[in-house]
């Protein structure tokens, strides 16, 4: 997003925010705070997916090409 941001102001793109609607850029802290408290756990989540199902491709794979293919 920053570097978006950048590249629209070195530029001077219409699509710019200027005056007024620059405080548009500030996020709301009851909004941020509602991202962090539901999508830190969800992050955690998908780590905990995503390890076991590596472990269990891990531990299929011990037995053979054969079997992981299967």
């Amino acid at each position: 997003m920053l570097a978006i941001l950048i590249v629209l102001y070195a530029r001077k793109h219409p699509l710019r925010l200027a005056g007024a609607n620059l405080a548009l850029l500030r996020p709301d802290p009851a909004l941020l705070r509602i991202v962090v408290f539901k999508g830190v756990p969800m992050g955690l989540q998908m780590i905990v997916v995503s390890s076991a199902a590596l472990t269990v491709m891990g531990m299929v794979n011990a037995y053979g090409s054969q079997v992981a293919a299967a």
